[in-house]
């Protein structure tokens, strides 16, 4: 009896092997799907694209109510969170409308509303910017602010102890230690390490550092790293700041005391 409990058992295990196995299947096939449709797409259709991958049923008809229902006792009652995030836009879209910079703050203030456990953190101004830059609809934004942290799984990028960051700084360190171990070990040398660089690039998903509204349009690269993003998923962030640092490598070689400054803002 044992042994036939032992051997049902082990069909169910690989029974959910193979469901497992096949969704992983499915993931990756759908995955190569979209980055082929996006390689070929205008910038419309990639924007739709976007919105199929991060669809949230859930999400799509609450931020009207978020908004009606909620941001008056939010900003009553989270005054400094309301005032930092405030800030914070004001600091990043300074050469934006003003209409634009409310617009904004509003779906910063329904996303802090909505996921209480996250609240606001620095970062998320800047990607939630990126999707009103793009989309011009804070409704639209706001799904797909609240739709990329979930789906993507980053809330841990975003609390107050900043998890998942420093998860994916050890994992990139360790990362350049194989890809790249001249430049790992420079840096070791200078007392540096992947936070310097790449902090503020997987905090906002490169938002902050390619800077995107002005009247050039968008870099074609941050389309490019959201593309890669949005179809296989957060690992894209450490592969992007791999590449970029591997790109880099030589001019970061030359740099002395403090090797962070020429790629961080100036050279990406």
């Amino acid at each position: 009896r044992d042994v036939e409990r032992s051997r049902g058992l082990g069909d169910v295990y690989k029974r959910q092997n193979i469901l497992l196995l096949n969704k992983k299947v499915y993931e990756n096939f759908r995955g190569a799907v979209y980055r082929i449709a996006l390689n070929m797409a205008g910038k419309k259709v990639r924007l739709d694209i976007w919105k199929t991958l991060l669809n949230d049923n859930e999400l799509n008809f609450l931020y009207a109510k978020l908004k009606n229902e909620s941001l008056e006792e939010f900003i009553r009652n989270k005054k400094e969170t309301d005032s930092i995030i405030c800030l914070d836009v004001m600091r990043s879209f300074h050469n934006l409308p003003e209409e634009n910079r409310s617009a904004i703050i509003t779906v910063l203030r329904c996303y802090a509303v909505h996921n209480p456990v996250v609240g606001y953190c620095q970062g998320m101004n800047c990607i939630a910017g990126l999707f009103y830059f793009l989309y011009k609809d804070e409704s639209i934004a706001f799904t797909m602010l609240a739709a990329f942290i979930r789906k993507l799984e980053l809330t841990n990028l975003f609390k107050s102890e900043m998890p998942l960051l420093r998860k994916y700084l050890y994992m990139l360190n360790k990362l350049m230690a194989i890809f790249a171990p001249d430049l790992h070990l420079h840096l070791f040398e200078e007392g540096v390490d992947a936070s310097c660089l790449s902090s503020a690039w997987i905090i906002t998903a490169f938002t902050m550092v390619l800077q995107y509204p002005d009247v050039k349009g968008t870099p074609p690269l941050l389309l490019s790293i959201f593309d890669e993003i949005l179809t296989k998923g957060p690992k894209a962030i450490l592969a992007a700041s791999l590449f970029i640092l591997d790109y880099h490598k030589d001019l970061l070689l030359t740099y002395r005391d403090n090797p962070c400054t020429p790629v961080s803002y100036t050279h990406l």
